[in-house]
């Protein structure tokens, strides 16, 4: 797996044609891994690689002075990136200046010039581009005019729970170890360094 890091603005990414998932992917919980086994799917049917799009931290971070701690370290999300078969990990910094590009320069300069996806999976809650206003539709319909498919994963739920970072977190506080891992469909660990 290649992993590019923090330098999405500053050339071409993907070796040509992709397909992408996108996506803060924190935790990689079972919502997000129907996203990527989706993307999977089609990328192994179509003949093309397999790119993930995420974050290094949450994307409120960089606007509020209350940080949202990570679910797990970026080093394990690669890990399990790798382990679902991707084969392009890009991650990236959610600065202001990233945050704040309009929604259309977000999908014809990144997406379909830079990354240079043909087809383009995301989750039913996506949001993209300035002040977070792009939506799965925006996306389909700025994707088309670049002969970009898009697919829109549904609402992936437990218990009629919706199967989200922000539950994760809020179990992890109440350290409700059997939601966390009924949600991340794995056991929950954190990675510390030790220090002598």
């Amino acid at each position: 797996m290649k992993t590019v890091k923090n330098n999405i603005l500053r050339g071409m990414i993907a070796e040509g044609a992709c397909v992408l998932a996108l996506g803060c992917f924190d935790g990689v919980h079972l919502g997000h891994r129907q996203v990527i086994e989706t993307a999977k799917d089609i990328a192994k049917k179509s003949g093309m690689p397999l790119a993930v799009l995420s974050f290094d931290s949450p994307p409120r971070n960089a606007f509020s002075p209350v940080k949202t701690p990570l679910i797990i370290s970026n080093a394990q999300k690669s890990a399990i990136f790798e382990s679902l078969g991707v084969d392009y990990d890009i991650t990236v910094s959610p600065t202001k200046d990233f945050l704040g590009i309009p929604a259309e320069d977000f999908v014809n300069d990144i997406i379909c010039e830079k990354i240079g996806a043909r087809h383009v999976v995301c989750g039913f809650n996506y949001s993209f581009g300035a002040g977070g206003k792009g939506n799965s539709e925006l996306l389909e319909k700025l994707c088309a005019a670049n002969g970009v498919s898009v697919t829109t994963v549904n609402e992936y739920t437990q218990n009629g729970v919706c199967v989200s970072s922000s539950a994760i977190r809020r179990a992890i506080a109440d350290g409700d170890t059997e939601t966390i891992k009924n949600m991340l469909g794995r056991y929950y660990s954190i990675t510390a360094d030790v220090v002598n």
